[in-house]
């Protein structure tokens, strides 16, 4: 999320992920039509919820880990709603947000992270109190 919030052209306020929600789409962020949920684990009422967003017109895109992406797009598949909903690793999230805020260059790679990482912490210090969620490079 915070590629969006590096994004000049793009009017986003982060919000502390483990309490807030769009209160329309109950997702993380709404952007333009594009529902986004931030989930490590896999719950019932996120799958009512996906399903929610897709009867109002929204596009879910959902972030998470390796297991529970799995589990997700096994989900979506029985329930026919695979080809109507984004999902995303966590890694491929952050990968593809690094390739393109560095241009596809490589020698822009390690700009682009120390950027993204100082707009994540930045929302940590506006939005979080334990500021042991905060990214350092080594």
């Amino acid at each position: 999320m915070a590629a969006l919030l590096i994004n000049k052209d793009l009017a986003l306020l982060p919000e502390t992920l483990s309490t807030h929600f769009n209160t329309t789409t109950q997702a993380h962020y709404l952007v333009e039509d594009t529902a986004i949920h931030i989930v490590t684990t896999l719950e019932k009422s996120l799958i009512r919820t996906l399903e929610q967003n897709l009867t109002d017109g929204f596009s879910p895109l959902i972030i998470t880990y390796g297991t529970t992406a799995a589990a997700l797009r096994e989900i979506a598949v029985n329930l026919a709603i695979i080809d109507r909903i984004d999902i995303f690793e966590m890694n491929q999230f952050l990968t593809i947000g690094i390739l393109k805020l560095s241009n596809f260059d490589g020698t822009n790679r390690l700009p682009a992270l120390e950027k993204l990482i100082k707009a994540y912490n930045q929302i940590i210090d506006m939005c979080e109190t334990d500021p042991s969620l905060k990214i350092s490079l080594g």
